[in-house]
């Protein structure tokens, strides 16, 4: 009797086994608990490639900014990384930059199954809000605003932290 795999799947996992929507958005310090994982039948390696991403990415070095770390195979066709294991990685990338928005692009690939996963993204910043400058230009509003996580409990609820003169 021939029974089929399980469907190819790749995805990053948060600590409550929730799978994360596609270039959802942490903190660095959220990572303990995270994980990626990938679903596949055959025999292939597979890695976790970081990419920083930001508005100084083009003053880091090309070696600065990238990186990779092989995922483990747990049981035939399924890999795991503890996204834990990268952490320092990430922090050395964002600490590079003085750009606060500046991110982490996280995704799976394998040099054997080029092309035979669906993409996935997490992106992995220095905190749980980014700011945003509204105004005329007499004035600048900044707004607190929640990253978007993937998951369905974040607030996205702005809130005002003050108004600065402009130049």
């Amino acid at each position: 009797m021939r029974l089929p795999f399980p469907a190819r799947r790749a995805t990053f996992v948060d600590d409550k086994n929730d799978e994360l929507t596609f270039a959802a958005t942490l903190p660095v310090g959220r990572l303990t608990g995270v994980r990626a994982e990938v679903v596949i039948p055959g025999t292939a390696e597979f890695s976790v490639l970081g990419q920083y991403s930001g508005g100084d990415a083009s003053e880091l070095r090309h070696s600065h900014g990238l990186f990779t770390q092989p995922m483990e195979e747990i049981s035939p066709g399924y890999h795991v990384l503890d996204m834990a294991r990268v952490q320092f990685a990430v922090e050395a990338r964002l600490s590079r930059s003085d750009d606060l928005d500046g991110k982490v692009a996280m995704s799976v690939f394998s040099n054997q199954k080029a092309g035979s996963l669906p993409p996935i993204q997490l992106k992995i910043g220095h905190f749980d809000l980014d700011l945003q400058t509204l105004g005329d230009d007499n004035t600048a509003e900044f707004r607190l605003v929640a990253v978007e996580t993937g998951q369905a409990s974040v607030s996205q609820d702005d809130r005002e932290i003050g108004n600065v003169p402009g130049p």
